[in-house]
């Protein structure tokens, strides 16, 4: 399921919320990953903030950084800062959880929308899982040359007072890059204007658009079983040491119908002949499936049928 990286409590618990459903493309999520926040309501402040001007950080002045490269994009990560990167999401946070970011970009096959309703879905959806939010009249920026649109906002989210900056762009036809930054207010009121924001223009003015990964080399089985029963698991093989590592690199790289990005959860193991499989829950936008994989055994890898992926699956005979 396309997923906005977001801090449950603002300390370094990641969760994962789904993004809008307009997307059609993104990022699979750790196992551990499975609960889901208690929607909290507060009343939203009386007023929208007033925009702040975005002016581009000197390059003297940036922090050493990492560059990372998702699907269609990159960005440069300031050392001091953590991050999380799957497929076309990158998610960055501090370890204090007082600041948190998102980005994605995805496709969107509503052309005829503004940006200003592309983001305004984007918020909505994250504040259906939580939080209220004002923001201010969007205002113009430029992303890599591409002219876009930003937003100022404050409100709650799961429970915390927030500030922040969310962005939008068009990189191409049909597709959309959306950013979003917040900082948690809890202990301090001013966390946003005094790191937050930098952080975020660090990051922002950072993106470059790249090509988008071709995935007509991704392998489908066109056996209906496969995956899907007892008796025709996913050999992806490892045996008890390196077997966990290769389910997790298999599903990394498995989309949804439209590449979509996918949860999976794994649900335990069963007996099953003569070996054991470990038994797994899929979900994402319109997935709901559970799927066989059997890591003592390795047959070369195939998506099963109504899945995609990335490409070929980078995992070849142990």
């Amino acid at each position: 399921m396309p997923t906005l990286l977001i801090d449950k409590t603002m300390n370094r618990t990641i969760i994962l919320i789904p993004l809008l459903l307009f997307q059609t493309g993104c990022t699979a999520a750790t196992p551990e990953m499975t609960s889901t926040p208690t929607q909290t309501t507060t009343p939203p402040p009386a007023s929208p903030p007033t925009p702040t001007p975005v002016t581009p950080t000197p390059t003297a002045a940036l922090p050493k950084a990492l560059t990372l490269e998702a699907d269609g994009f990159s960005l440069s990560v300031p050392l001091v800062l953590s991050y999380e990167i799957k497929n076309n999401v990158v998610g960055v946070f501090d370890q204090e959880g007082t600041f948190i970011a998102s980005f994605i970009r995805t496709d969107y096959n509503e052309p005829a929308n503004s940006l200003q309703d592309a983001l305004n879905e984007y918020l909505s959806q994250v504040a259906d899982r939580g939080g209220e939010f004002v923001n201010s009249e969007p205002y113009p920026l430029v992303l890599d040359g591409v002219e876009g649109i930003a937003v100022d906002l404050a409100g709650d989210l799961l429970g915390s007072p927030v500030e922040g900056r969310a962005i939008a762009v068009y990189p191409e036809e049909k597709a959309v890059f959306i950013g979003l930054g917040i900082s948690n207010l809890t202990t301090d009121k001013e966390q946003w204007n005094t790191t937050g924001a930098q952080y975020f223009e660090m990051l922002t003015t950072s993106v470059r658009f790249v090509e988008t990964r071709n995935n007509e080399t991704c392998p489908v089985s066109q056996d209906k079983t496969y995956g899907y029963a007892e008796d025709n698991p996913i050999k992806v093989g490892g045996g008890f040491l390196d077997g966990p590592a290769r389910e997790r690199s298999y599903f990394d790289n498995l989309l949804g119908p439209n590449g979509e990005a996918l949860t999976y959860e794994r649900m335990g193991s069963i007996p099953s002949g003569d070996t054991i499989l470990d038994q797994y829950r899929i979900t994402g936008q319109g997935v709901d499936a559970t799927l066989y994989l059997d890591e003592y055994n390795y047959a070369p890898l195939q998506a099963p049928i109504g899945f995609t992926c990335i490409g070929e699956f980078p995992l070849s005979a142990p």
